[in-house]
């Protein structure tokens, strides 16, 4: 160990090994999917193994081949269909999360919570070519007794269901309500050990709510003789949280969890980044093109539809939920098509990015998250900022949106006062979810 490392308390190669072996995964399915007759067999191997024989059929296997054959191209228009669904069920969140769109209140859309019926419906419309649902986006998806059900509808019909969550929410039975929804995987953030070191970043976290849930979670997992939900705890790694890697192990020990791991955050103060090279801000997520357009279907809970999940703003929405009735046409409609040319045009010889199909503006324009392919040249150590603030010019309010502290702070009935109307009817759910024990289900 170096004296970098004595003094960081932890190895930093070892700490990024499943970085690379995700990379190197992702890596090798591509390539054997170019094998002809062996290839699609060896894919279709792999992928049974990480999803299960439920999830993938012949179908699926071909569809998954085709997007990664599609993107790898540079495909405008493409003859797959995305095979990860975005279902953000509630865009409201109980805590206030520094750097979050959510909790500093920048979502530029109404607050809204998807019903089950409508989830239901979307789940129908694109189950025959999604491997990876995921019931969240900008939101907390306990806040609503929906959950369980839409992601057991989801299970029922071919889909590897994945949740993120705080899990700073009291909800009566919730270890036996994750269970039976037959959830595949939950990733529960937890960025300190210690609850003032946590609280840094999510403002308004309770560490008892999460490690009472997870104990109660892994007895309940027990209790029924399930193997599922898969339980991951996860550190966003800061300047402040950093003296908490070396102790994730035995912290996972402890609380019978699956795995602790260690994850890359999004920064925007040079304070916040760590001194681990590991560690360093997140930069970016692709390069060549946008995986977005090629694998991800996104839907906000506005019914909305975004081109990626990293976009804040309806303005730069391409459909609709309703459109969805006819998948692979929606999926290569003028603004879709647009958005592969803008990428596409980087990498073609004396073809200007700018030359765009399109005579409207692209979010993609704005974009610094695809590394050759950026808007803007200078971006110096911190992340990058959501290309819908970057396309406003806008910048992210580290502050506490002052008109829904009431709602997010109360500790007793001042939590419930009246606010604004687009919050309406949202309110008690979050309340209930802070400070008080009933079922939210």
């Amino acid at each position: 160990m170096s004296l970098r490392e004595a003094r960081l308390g932890y190895r930093e190669h070892v700490v990024s090994v499943p970085h690379l072996y995700a990379a190197a995964r992702k890596f090798a399915l591509q390539r054997a999917s170019r094998v002809p007759g062996l290839g699609p067999r060896l894919v279709e191997v792999a992928l049974k193994r990480r999803y299960g024989s439920h999830v993938i059929t012949p179908l699926k296997v071909r569809n998954f081949i085709q997007a990664h054959h599609d993107e790898e191209s540079k495909a405008v228009v493409v003859d797959s269909a995305p095979y990860h669904l975005n279902l953000d069920l509630y865009n409201v969140c109980n805590l206030r999360c520094r750097f979050c769109p959510t909790g500093t209140d920048q979502l530029d859309r109404e607050r809204k919570r998807f019903t089950a019926a409508k989830a239901k419906q979307v789940i129908d419309a694109v189950k025959d070519y999604v491997i990876v649902f995921s019931p969240f986006q900008w939101g907390e998806p306990l806040l609503i007794p929906e959950t369980y059900e839409v992601i057991r509808y989801a299970h029922d019909a071919g889909m590897y269901t994945s949740m993120h969550s705080n899990f700073s929410v009291k909800v009566k039975d919730l270890g036996r309500k994750l269970v039976e929804s037959r959830l595949d995987t939950l990733l529960v953030s937890v960025d300190g050990l210690e609850q003032g070191v946590h609280e840094t970043y999510r403002r308004n976290v309770n560490n008892d709510f999460i490690f009472a849930n997870v104990r109660e979670l892994v007895a309940a997992r027990k209790k029924l003789g399930s193997k599922t939900p898969r339980i991951e705890l996860a550190l966003l790694v800061f300047r402040h949280n950093e003296h908490d890697v070396p102790l994730l192990e035995q912290k996972r020990k402890e609380l019978g969890v699956d795995a602790f791991v260690t994850r890359k955050a999004v920064i925007y103060e040079e304070s916040w980044i760590p001194e681990g090279k590991a560690f360093q801000p997140l930069t970016e997520l692709f390069t060549g093109t946008c995986s977005f357009l090629y694998q991800d279907l996104n839907i906000e809970a506005d019914g909305g539809v975004s081109p990626c999940c990293i976009n804040t703003s309806r303005r730069w929405d391409v459909g609709r939920v309703e459109d969805l009735t006819d998948l692979k046409a929606f999926w290569n409609n003028p603004k879709h098509q647009a958005m592969r040319a803008y990428f596409a045009g980087f990498h073609r010889e004396g073809q200007a990015a700018e030359a765009s199909p399109s005579d409207q503006p692209l979010l993609c324009h704005s974009c610094d998250w695809v590394s050759d392919c950026r808007a803007h040249a200078d971006l110096g150590k911190l992340s990058p900022l959501p290309p819908s603030f970057a396309a406003e010019s806008m910048t992210l309010n580290h502050g506490i949106a002052p008109k829904l502290l009431p709602v997010l702070q109360g500790n007793d009935s001042a939590g419930c006062v009246k606010i604004e109307r687009s919050l309406a009817g949202l309110k008690c759910d979050v309340c209930r979810a802070l400070d008080r024990p009933q079922d939210l289900g």
